[in-house]
């Protein structure tokens, strides 16, 4: 899977990527972003960022989901 991070819900440039691994059980998956690719702060100062989800060979999927802040936890459900 590829995980990409972008300040424009629609097109524009990944701010952040990563490919990895991951088990999938049930329809079920867990990862941990930033522990391969760091994650820099300086990604977190936009105002607004959203995730999109890569498997294997297919397109990006859409539409991209908006990750929102909780303290100091950005999330996003998917």
């Amino acid at each position: 899977m590829t995980f990409r991070i972008y300040d424009v819900s629609v097109g524009g440039t990944p701010i952040w990527n990563v490919t990895k691994n991951i088990q999938i059980l049930d329809g079920m998956f867990e990862v941990q972003l930033g522990d391969k690719q760091p994650l820099n702060d300086s990604i977190f100062e936009n105002d607004e960022l959203y995730i999109g989800i890569q498997v294997g060979i297919d397109d990006e999927m859409t539409p991209r989901k908006q990750m929102s802040s909780e303290g100091y936890v950005f999330k996003t459900k998917y």
